[in-house]
């Protein structure tokens, strides 16, 4: 048996040394070849720094560095900045700043298959699009003072710590839309001063090990949207104190639970949308304060806590869209003081409670299409008198309270398409100077007053089409002088309701089109689209049919 042994072992012995004398003979060698041995390394990180420490003089420098000579002790140390990708043509193209090596890359004869390297004090490299897979990318030993390193739009299927090890001065990593499914928990352990790190567009499908980001708590930006993420440990995030934007967007989450931004205090940014997220914890933005965007559209939520959203008073930007939202609590948007735009469209509401999105001073937009309200209570904007863009498309609305806007003084943009609407009170929108765009189009009105009064002198549109209009008010627009767009197509006007017409012709002089097609004329000239250069054969067509029926009335 021991004789045995021995023969394997000569075996082994005598492979090795012809595979050493095979790779000398070659003349090629792997600036990586000794990651993977079992040589001990010469430095490691002590109070955040790293230094040589070990007194063996066999021991191997990180990829990114090279041994000098320490003037004081003359010995041999890895203190020297490894800069061999300079000088290697087939892996890059220098310039002192990355924008004259971008260029010289583009200028290069296959120069998109390398890697563009500043050489000056930003040290930076940039092998975006270079077509490598982790073979190749293995050869590219970035410089220890490398503070920026991208290997976007590449092959890469997966990471190795030995790639980042001697990088303390990274603190930006891009690896955008590789093929990357796992990260290994000491990936980035040597990286202390990462600030961005861009993960989006890979294959990742869970964050199940709570040390991958453990010495990395100077990340400020961290983008892992587009990836396949199930699951997500809650301390991937706790260990990031000093985060300010968040993107988990277009994975396959399903909750956000409590701890997740507990202790991201400094979070601006928070995009979660095209997840699977069913349910979000009470506790979930409690020390979110900072938080100016939360971007939660697209998910499976069903319902809002009343104080699911307390933390975020600084909160300016949210989105809930496409949903399965039933109902709101009328106290779940209170707290949001700061809130300027809310997207809560293509959910289920039905109901809008008194005083729902009540004393919001900053609400400037928001938009509530797409959903099965019915009615809004006089007092649903009471206090958000910023309101300046209101969408209530898609809805089952059939009248408004006359008070609705009372207080929204600076409306701008109102549209409420596609409802049940069969009429619209004069005192909706009245007092409204600052008007400029109304759409009422497909509903069932069948008669529109003068809905504007003499105070929206900035109105310049108004959208009525796919409505059941057989008369408009002699006067309406009249007093608009810069209405531009007028659409009345689809309904049931006849000749002798277009006196409107020739008064809004008369009065505006801004006025670009009027269309007037697929009406209840008897003679089809009217029904058209009326540009600028036609107004005169319009008004002229009116006044030969008044008199024609003058004619006629006095026969």
């Amino acid at each position: 048996m021991k004789l045995f042994s021995s023969v394997l072992l000569l075996a082994s012995l005598a492979d090795r040394t012809n595979a050493a004398k095979k790779s000398a003979s070659s003349g090629k060698k792997d600036p990586l070849a000794n990651r993977n041995t079992d040589r001990e390394v010469c430095q490691k990180f002590k109070d955040g720094k790293l230094s040589h420490e070990s007194k063996n003089t066999a021991c191997k420098c990180m990829a990114a560095f090279k041994k000098e000579m320490d003037q004081e002790t003359g010995e041999k140390k890895c203190t020297g900045e490894s800069t061999k990708l300079f000088t290697s043509k087939k892996l890059a193209v220098t310039g002192e700043t990355i924008a004259e090596a971008l260029l010289k890359r583009s200028n290069t004869p296959n120069g998109q298959s390398l890697c563009a390297v500043a050489t000056g004090e930003g040290r930076e490299v940039d092998c975006s699009g270079a077509r490598m897979d982790g073979k190749r990318a293995k050869k590219i030993v970035a410089p220890s003072k490398t503070k920026k390193l991208t290997f976007e739009n590449n092959h890469l299927d997966a990471l190795h710590p030995q790639w980042f090890e001697g990088l303390p001065e990274l603190k930006g990593l891009n690896i955008k839309n590789n093929f990357i499914q796992k990260l290994n928990p000491h990936l980035f352990k040597n990286n202390p001063n990462l600030e961005e790190l861009d993960l989006s567009q890979n294959q990742i499908l869970k964050l199940d090990k709570s040390a991958v980001f453990k010495k990395n708590r100077n990340i400020k930006t961290l983008k892992l949207n587009n990836n396949r993420i199930i699951e997500m440990k809650m301390k991937i995030l706790t260990a990031l104190p000093n985060l300010e934007h968040l993107n988990i967007g277009h994975n396959r989450i399903a909750r956000i639970n409590g701890k997740m931004l507990k202790t991201a205090g400094n979070l601006n940014f928070f995009d979660a949308s095209f997840n699977n997220i069913a349910s979000i914890s009470t506790q979930a933005f409690k020390n979110s304060g900072n938080v100016e965007t939360v971007y939660l559209q697209n998910n499976n939520i069903g319902s809002l806590n009343k104080q699911v959203f307390s933390g975020l008073v600084g909160c300016k930007f949210m989105n809930l869209a496409n949903n399965v939202i039933e109902t709101l609590h009328k106290e779940t948007f209170r707290p949001m003081v700061s809130l300027r735009k809310l997207d809560l469209s293509g959910n289920k509401i039905s109901d809008i409670a008194n005083g729902q999105f009540k004393k919001l001073p900053s609400l400037k937009d928001i938009n509530l299409s797409g959903n099965k309200i019915a009615y809004l209570p006089e007092s649903t904007f009471d206090g958000s008198d910023a309101l300046e863009f209101v969408y209530l498309k898609d809805n089952l609305i059939t009248s408004f309270e006359p008070e609705l806007f009372k207080k929204a003084i600076n409306l701008k943009i109102f549209m409420a398409d596609n409802n049940n609407i069969v009429e619209v009170g004069g005192d909706l929108l009245a007092g409204k100077t600052n008007l400029k765009t109304v759409s009422l189009s497909g509903n069932g009105l069948t008669h529109v007053d003068n809905l504007f009064g003499d105070e929206a002198a900035g109105l310049q549109n108004v959208y009525l089409q796919d409505n059941q209009i057989d008369s408009i008010d002699a006067q309406f627009l009249q007093a608009q002088p810069g209405v531009k767009n007028i659409e009345v197509q689809d309904n049931d006007l006849s000749e002798d309701e277009l006196t409107f017409v020739k008064s809004v012709i008369d009065t505006n002089l801004d006025l670009e089109q009027i269309d007037l097609r697929n009406n209840n004329f008897a003679d089809s000239t009217f029904g058209r689209q009326w540009a600028r250069g036609d107004f005169g054969r319009l008004q002229g067509f009116i006044n030969n049919y008044w008199d024609e029926v003058a004619a006629e009335n006095s026969l």
